[in-house]
């Protein structure tokens, strides 16, 4: 019984060390955890106070623990052969070999767990690694971007709508730290995601119990494709020539020449855009490259088709302006704050972030 007590109260006392120790790494780490904040319009609050009840569970858990795991050792130990221990006799069935314990188990299964956490924290740490070095396809460096709804301030329609973007691009460009402002329906790598549209050949073979192919797509203005760096690889860009009145025109992503027509050039094909009963046919005057669009993943996949519509033909209340500078995008988004209050406070501001913070978002997207 002393024997045992003693252990027991060694093991408790052991419980007890490690608890005060847990508490303390907890009241340090904590302060440094609830600063972290995952890149999310959203801020995310957890609760890290250590109030009494968690002293008390604490206390609880760690006595319970030393007592639970000294208990085993200290009913072994007072079940001990003293007479043959002092005289270092071993008995005689037992020569040769070893016995195979509980504790031998533990220590292998703790082993064991250890090597694959390790190997999967180290898999884990070289994926990281290899998504911020893929080359999503535009720029990020001297970017910054704001997401501005003008339906919810009263533009309650298009003629409305266009003025606004136009005159808000306008006095952005005209600032002295911004290089060129964009439009554009959607960027990568949003949280809201980017919009899907049936888009099918003309000449393909309906097939009624199938339904139409969706492709991602975004409405974007001429500069779109200069701010993001993201290169016409055949034909041209968007132009005076591509507003309503004229025939629509669309620029598609390689992958998208590859899906619908094989090696063959795409320059001038026809695209039948929209649901059946209100598709429109739009004639195909660029090429662009790749660029991934949801997630970072898909850059272990084959690339997936996109479009890109002019701004000047299609409309949309909600958009994104994309600019450029020369010198730190972090002054951007109180560019875009500041211009927009003052051009009409009652249009809401969304985001307003740098294209880099942007794109950290895009670790957390499946």
């Amino acid at each position: 019984a002393r024997l045992m007590s003693l252990l027991l109260t060694e093991s408790a006392l052991l419980g007890l060390l490690g608890g005060a120790v847990g508490l303390l790494i907890a009241f340090w780490t904590a302060s440094a955890i609830l600063t972290y904040q995952p890149p999310f319009p959203v801020s995310l609050s957890v609760n890290f106070q250590l109030d009494t009840t968690v002293l008390a569970f604490n206390l609880l858990l760690s006595l319970a623990t030393g007592i639970l795991f000294g208990l085993a050792p200290a009913l072994k130990a007072s079940r001990c052969d003293l007479v043959g221990t002092i005289k270092d006799e071993v008995p005689a069935l037992d020569m040769g070999r070893k016995r195979f314990t509980l504790r031998n188990f533990f220590v292998v299964a703790q082993v064991a767990v250890s090597l694959v956490l390790l190997v999967g924290a180290g898999i884990c740490i070289r994926n990281l690694n290899n998504w911020h070095n893929v080359d999503i396809g535009i720029e990020s460096e001297h970017t910054a971007l704001a997401v501005v709804d003008v339906g919810r301030a009263g533009y309650d329609t298009e003629e409305k709508g266009r003025a606004f973007f136009d005159a808000y691009r306008e006095v952005l460009a005209s600032s002295p730290n911004i290089e060129t402002v964009a439009l554009t329906s959607r960027v990568p790598f949003g949280l809201w995601g980017m919009d899907e549209i049936p888009v099918q050949r003309p000449d393909a073979e309906p097939d009624p119990d199938a339904d139409l192919p969706e492709v991602d797509y975004t409405l974007v203005t001429p500069e779109y494709f200069d701010v993001l760096k993201v290169p016409i690889l055949r034909g041209r860009n968007f132009d005076v020539r591509d507003t309503a009145g004229f025939p629509r025109v669309v620029i598609v992503s390689e992958a998208l020449v590859r899906e619908y027509w094989d090696s063959d050039d795409a320059l001038g094909k026809t695209l039948l855009v929209g649901p059946p009963e209100d598709s429109v046919r739009v004639t195909v005057v660029g090429v662009t490259r790749d660029t991934l669009v949801r997630s970072v993943r898909s850059a272990q996949r084959d690339p997936e088709p996109f479009v890109y519509l002019p701004f000047s033909q299609r409309y949309s209340p909600v958009n994104v302006l994309v600019a450029t500078t020369s010198g730190d995008p972090a002054a951007l988004p109180e560019i875009f704050r500041r211009e927009l209050h003052a051009l009409d406070y009652r249009v809401p501001l969304f985001e307003s972030k740098t294209m880099k913070e942007h794109l950290s978002i895009m670790l957390y997207l499946p």
